[in-house]
């Protein structure tokens, strides 16, 4: 393998370093090994390139800090795959992880692009160690990596002695002297390219590079298969002796440049309302929002229903209407589903749904689980602390109806949740202000399941189990007696100790699988614990400063649900008052001062134009003492949009202009980008008045507009067309003429009273056609026709149909054209009752393109 330099050179302390047989290369990263911008190796001859590095400790159990945004140390040359282990090998690191990333290394000689892999390295990935090896015997043609991970989380700012060893058949990894996994998923020799850039402190192939944060202080590559007792031997010997964090973690991570809150609120203000608009847009014509429909019929419905209530929308809002309608149609199934509706119903205040509320009660305590009493699932399901904490929640939003839910269920409750929360740990703890004592202090988050281990507690559930206790504290208090007092006590502490203790806001593993849902448990949290820091931090301000970097130019934040849960945090939707301002539609406004004629709109979808007035220049033109006649004269004002006239208003030629608007009103029919522009007819200044037969033409300049859909005002049109839907439960048979080929989109959606269940004809359908017969014959005189996007936000997915035939018992009835807005519902008067045993609708006009044409619902009514 050739000299060793630094052994040669005298710089890496042979005598604390002993060379060991079968290393290729070892590094202790010391001062001592340290020299000229370069960190010499114990064993080997692979110099690793680090300016200005600095060390914490001293001596030789000292180590080196890898800062956040620091590169990793990477060897200056690639290295020839002969020069790397062949047949069997050994990777061997003491280091400390600061932050949670992606992909991370501790040791790297290898390739992973696609699914060409090849090579070695050991590191982690996400919040777990792992040990990637590629072989020959696995080999799919262009290498196959296999990535062998930890069976446990790691600890962030702790040390790790972490080995990866492969023997050619057992790939293994240990931890801290165990065993912690094993695989047999490689054979045979270990397959390279024939070079490969190593790298120390990071993750790093020719594409790309994920360095360490945290601490190194050393790492070995043997080319030998080390021993499990040898292993715990070199573990044991280090154990305890290298450096502690003076902190959290290792690295002096730069203080961000955060606002004090008050700054934020407008921000915040406009995060809400962008959110707001979002939710709006999801929703569909029947009320609905579709994410997880199926099996959850109600729950993203009472969940968006509950945060625009939340956000201000008002109990007569369409939107809020339009969704209480369809919560009535059919009780929810699942704990999730009840849960939410009855958050939602609590915050409309309205004791008109107080029956309501008490049969969804009614529901949950039914499902209680048998076998685990105080606790319940989806419900048929295990029970589970997630659904258990929606049932609580179900119960808090009865309770702001009235609803008083029996003691025993809540007893029963606080003694199941307890069984969620593991025997508490002692963890290093770190003074905030005001605080005397450090060291150590006991924590204990909480688990999905009951009986589960600290390792299995996340943020999502510790602040669920927090709330699942406090819920019933607030609204019963002593009564709850002494037994609960105590556990919820001990619970609350410990659980809030644990948030303390691992509290990173974002990017950490122990928050749970969905940052939006952790943050909204959060903020109920802090709502119903009544403290504005966790951990010394303000919980609210780093939230929201998460929440508006990650809010998306649509104004969503991912899914439906999890824009709900950001809007509930942002305003603090748990406590008594709100942060923010209640959601306003704000009116857009346009002006161009810069023609003779001055046009004036406000407005979206639907506009109000206007003439603001005329230049002083063109106003001077008709007057002086040689005039017979003063003052401009308006004979007409033709409003155009997008080259073509929407509206002309005639002025009085004999009368001075004086100030008059000239006010039209326009509703664009598709939302987008338009051209406003105002031809204005003058008597010329030569004319006469009174017969006002020479006119002068005078154009204002363009005004460029954006509309956008109103989500109010188009839930509000299909309020008003609703109406009982004869096809329901009437044994309904729909065919057509063809069905989109992914599946999902037959015609027999069409028919199902749901919105978000559409028939889709193929894309190559030149005369599509769909058709219902039912088994018994109705009389009905209106036709109800649904176009293919069922919310606002999917108005471009289809191509419009323009025109229809529509057959009633095989005959053809009539033609009919559809609004040129694709989102708007035709509405068909059949003339006289007609009575119908089947109808048939035949696309006669279609816009053109490569878009489907579809349908999301027909309806058929008997109106007087």
């Amino acid at each position: 393998m050739g000299l060793n330099v630094a052994w040669i050179l005298g710089v890496a302390c042979p005598a604390l370093f002993p060379a060991e047989p079968d290393v290729l290369a070892r590094w202790v990263l010391i001062p001592a090994n340290h020299e000229e911008g370069q960190v010499l190796p114990v064993e080997g001859e692979w110099v690793l390139p680090c300016a200005d590095p600095t060390f914490l400790g001293k001596g030789k159990s000292a180590a080196l800090l890898r800062p956040k945004g620091h590169p990793a140390l990477i060897v200056s040359e690639k290295i020839a795959a002969d020069d790397l282990p062949q047949e069997v090998c050994s990777i061997e690191a003491w280091a400390a992880i600061d932050v949670h990333t992606g992909w991370g290394g501790f040791f790297s000689a290898f390739e992973d692009n696609g699914n060409a892999e090849t090579g070695i390295n050991l590191g982690i990935r996400n919040n777990k160690f792992t040990f990637g090896v590629s072989s020959e015997g696995a080999d799919d043609g262009d290498g196959k990596m296999k990535y062998l991970e930890s069976r446990e989380r790691f600890e962030l700012g702790t040390w790790y002695h972490v080995v990866g060893t492969y023997d050619g058949v057992t790939q293994r990894i240990y931890v801290n002297g165990e065993l912690h996994g094993q695989s047999l998923e490689q054979h045979g020799e270990i397959k390279y390219l024939p070079e490969h850039t190593v790298a120390v402190g990071g993750y790093v192939d020719s594409n790309k590079s994920y360095p360490l944060t945290g601490a190194l202080h050393e790492v070995s590559l043997h080319d030998v298969c080390l021993s499990a007792k040898t292993i715990l031997r070199r573990y044991r010997k280090l154990r305890g002796r290298l450096p502690e964090a003076e902190g959290r973690t290792f690295t002096a991570v730069p203080l961000r440049e955060i606002p004090p809150l008050p700054e934020m609120q407008a921000g915040i203000n406009l995060a809400i309302d962008r959110g707001v608009q979002n939710l709006l847009r999801e929703q569909l014509w029947d009320g609905s929002w579709e994410q997880q429909a199926d099996p959850y019929r109600n729950g993203a419905t009472g969940l968006a229903l509950y945060t625009l209530l939340r956000c201000g929308l008002k109990a007569d809002h369409p939107a809020v209407v339009r969704a209480i309608q369809f919560l009535k149609a059919a009780p929810p199934t699942r704990v999730y589903s009840a849960g939410c509706q009855l958050l939602a119903l609590g915050a409309t205040g309205d004791p008109a749904h107080r029956a309501w509320a008490e049969d969804l009660v009614g529901l949950l305590l039914e499902w209680e689980n048998n076998a685990r009493p105080g606790s319940w699932g989806y419900p048929s399901d295990n029970a589970d602390l997630s659904c258990t904490q929606y049932a609580a929640l179900g119960f808090w939003g009865a309770a702001q109806l009235g609803i008083e839910i029996d003691i025993g269920v809540w007893r029963r409750m606080i003694e199941r949740v307890m069984k969620s929360q593991p025997s508490a740990v002692e963890v290093p703890w770190f003074p905030t202000e005001g605080e005397q004592r450090s060291g150590k202090r006991r924590v204990a988050g909480f688990t999905y399941h009951e009986g589960r281990e600290h390792r299995d507690a996340t943020g999502t559930m510790t602040t669920a189990g927090i709330c699942v206790l406090q819920i019933p504290n607030m609204l019963q208090g002593r009564k709850l007696g002494a037994a609960a007092i105590r556990a919820v006590d001990a619970g609350r502490v410990l659980g809030m100790a644990w948030l303390a203790h691992y509290y990173p806001m974002d990017g950490h593993p122990r928050v749970g699988n969905n940052l939006y849902y952790y943050l909204y448990g959060l903020e109920r949290v802090g709502a119903f614990m009544g403290v504005d820091e966790i951990g010394g931090n303000p919980w609210y301000r780093d939230g929201a400063l998460t929440l508006l970097k990650k809010q998306n130019g649509q104004g969503a934040w991912g899914s439906n649900s999890d824009t709900s849960f950001a809007l509930l945090f942002l305003r603090r939707a748990s406590a008594a008052t709100q942060t923010g301002e209640a959601v306003e539609r704000t009116i857009k406004a346009y002006s161009d001062d810069k023609a003779e004629v001055f046009l004036h709109a406000t407005g979206d979808a639907r506009m109000t134009i206007w003439l603001e007035g005329f230049s002083e220049e063109r106003l001077g033109l008709y007057q002086g003492p040689d005039r017979s006649w003063e003052g401009l004269r308006v004979a007409r004002v033709i409003y155009q949009a997008d080259g073509k006239e929407i509206a002309r208003v005639e002025g009085d030629k004999r009368k001075p202009w004086s100030d008059e608007r000239f006010a039209v009103r326009h509703t664009f029919v598709k939302p987008g980008p338009h051209r406003l522009q105002a031809h204005v007819h003058l008597v010329s200044q030569d004319g006469d008045p009174e017969v006002g037969s020479q006119h002068e033409i005078i154009n204002s300049g363009v005004l460029n507009v954006v509309t956008i859909d109103f989500p109010e005002e188009w839930m509000a049109g299909n309020l008003r067309i609703q109406g009982v839907n004869l096809l329901d439960g009437a044994g309904v048979q729909a065919s057509a003429s063809s069905t989109w080929e992914s599946g999902g989109f037959g015609p027999e959606h069409v028919v199902d009273s749901l919105a978000r269940t559409r028939w889709r004809a193929h894309v190559d359908d030149k005369q599509p056609w769909i058709k219902a017969v039912v088994s018994k014959r109705i009389q009905a005189n209106t036709l109800v026709i649904y176009q293919g996007p069922a919310k606002l936000k999917s108005r471009t997915e289809y191509a419009a149909i323009r025109k229809i035939e529509v057959l009633v018992n095989g005959s053809s009835h009539m033609e009919v054209e559809l609004s040129p807005d694709i989102m708007q519902p035709l509405v068909v008067d059949l003339g006289e009752s007609l009575g119908i045993r089947s109808i048939e609708l035949r696309v006669l006009v279609r816009e053109e393109g490569k878009k489907p044409v579809g349908l999301s619902g027909i309806e058929l009514q008997e109106r007087k």
